[in-house]
Formats: C-alpha cells, structure tokens, sequence
C-alpha cells in the first residue's frame, strides 16, 4: 500500500474493481444455484455465499474508486478541500 492510497482500496483502478467484482458474482451465483439445484452440498452455499460477499466489497470499492477520481486533485478523503 503507497502512502496516497487509502486503507480500504482493494483494487488500482475502478475498472479492476468492477470486472473483478462482476466475475466473483457470476461464479457466486453459479455456485449458488449448483448448491440449491443440483446436489445441495452445504458447502457449495457457504462457498456462494463469501463470494457474493466478496463481489459486493469489489462493487463498493470500485464505486468509491471512481467516485475518489471524479472528485478532483484536491480534494481529501472527507470531500473537503485542502490547501
């Protein structure tokens, strides 16, 4: 982690956030209905259910991403401006 990126970012750009997040959601879901359909191994929902979690973060961070570059060089984490 660089001194300029913030604790929470999990990805460089927001672009990388959301491919990333959309594909933990695919396989997410995927697990989900091969858990509920076909053999309804509990571990295949346990299995769905963290990567669904993990899609939502990537989403969320990727949004928060895109919405840190849109809102200029100067300003900080709060959405002030510094000086």
């Amino acid at each position: 982690m660089t001194a300029g990126t913030p604790w929470w970012q999990m990805t460089k750009t927001a672009r990388q956030g959301f491919v990333l997040g959309t594909l933990l959601a695919v396989v997410g879901l995927y697990e989900l209905l091969s858990g509920l359909f076909d053999d309804g191994h509990a571990w295949d929902l346990v299995l769905s259910a963290g990567l669904l979690a993990l899609a939502g973060a990537c989403l969320a961070n990727a949004i928060a991403v895109r919405r840190r570059e849109r809102s200029g060089p100067g300003a900080d984490s709060q959405g002030t401006l510094t000086r």
